[in-house]
């Protein structure tokens, strides 16, 4: 389970950033911090906590907007 979320969270970062992996993955937001501190990736742990702190700041702001999105994918085209 390590590898295979770590190993999502490197792919979706490299090829759209942190917020694409916030966006597209947010089921296991939390188990990535849990595996690089358990790692002790200290600096790379460090940042990833920033931007979860980051996140959490603008709760309300990604809601509406992952909501609004979610209504979009439902339309028909």
């Amino acid at each position: 389970r390590m590898l295979i979320q770590l190993g999502t969270f490197d792919s979706q970062v490299c090829n759209g950033g942190i917020t694409q992996y916030f966006w597209n993955r947010s089921d296991s937001i939390f188990d990535v911090s849990d595996w690089l501190e358990q790692l002790g990736v200290v600096e790379l742990h460090a940042n990833y906590e920033r931007a979860m702190e980051t996140l959490v700041g603008k709760k309300d702001e990604w809601l509406e907007l992952r909501a609004e999105w979610v209504r979009g994918q439902n339309e028909p085209k």
